[in-house]
């Protein structure tokens, strides 16, 4: 089975935005869910729901001191012997400005609480360090992150990444990303993915066309199609607000 690193996976291309200046904002901030429909679940390049379509959600919570927390679900298919078909992402960090530049620390825990397939666990800790920068129409963006245990006991993970969008609209985005994975016990890999997001009020439409530079091989014949290149659709609700204190 290949293990992908769900950290935020179906979010990664819709960027959480601060509630607007009109919205209520309670002491503690509010409350930002979501619920999103993909095409199929992709991380790092690597299908994680079996190239099937898939149903997540998210539960943001923005604070005006800068510092935000979440949950993120989503359905997932690996084809193991355990059946697992669920993973929760819990995550909390903190925004910095520097100089016209968002840095942000956080942290993730991804557990898969129906898995019974025997051996180590699926679940594993990650560290990340993000930063951002727009130029008018243009936002440049890359991280760090770093896993101590990989799942299934693959040892520790590093991984870098460079992304970019470019505002066409300000309803129509152009997005790019490139990344490079290493890991102990496993094949090192290059991943990409380019595309375009088209957002509206409440709601927010991405196509990206997505792979890495894995071989049928090294991603296992049986799930070889994982890894090949691959278009993915994602539809995203946006829910009211709901003010904290």
């Amino acid at each position: 089975m290949v293990k992908t690193f769900a950290a935020l996976g179906a979010l990664a291309a819709l960027a959480l935005p601060q509630p607007a200046a009109a919205q209520t904002v309670g002491k503690h901030g509010v409350l930002v869910p979501w619920i999103l429909v993909a095409s199929q679940y992709r991380f790092d390049g690597i299908s994680a729901s079996n190239n099937r379509p898939v149903l997540q959600g998210s539960l943001y919570w923005w604070r005006p001191d800068k510092t935000y927390a979440g949950v993120f679900v989503s359905q997932v298919d690996y084809r193991d012997p355990g059946k697992t078909s669920y993973e929760v992402d819990l995550y909390a960090g903190r925004h910095f400005d520097v100089k016209g530049t968002r840095v942000t620390l956080e942290a993730m825990y991804s557990a898969f609480p129906d898995n019974k397939t025997w051996g180590p666990t699926y679940d594993f800790l990650q560290t990340k360090v993000k930063a951002r920068r727009s130029f008018e129409k243009l936002t440049l963006g890359g991280n760090v992150a770093w896993t101590p245990q990989a799942p299934y006991g693959s040892g520790e993970a590093w991984r870098v990444e460079g992304e970019a969008a470019y505002a066409l609209t300000p309803q129509l985005t152009l997005t790019s990303k490139l990344g490079r994975r290493w890991i102990d016990k496993g094949h090192d890999r290059t991943f990409w993915e380019v595309g375009g997001k088209a957002q509206a009020k409440h709601a927010a439409f991405e196509l990206r066309y997505v792979g890495t530079d894995l071989s049928r091989a090294q991603c296992n014949y049986l799930q070889a199609d994982w890894c090949s290149p691959a278009l993915v659709g994602t539809l995203t609700l946006q829910l009211p607000y709901v003010p904290v204190g």
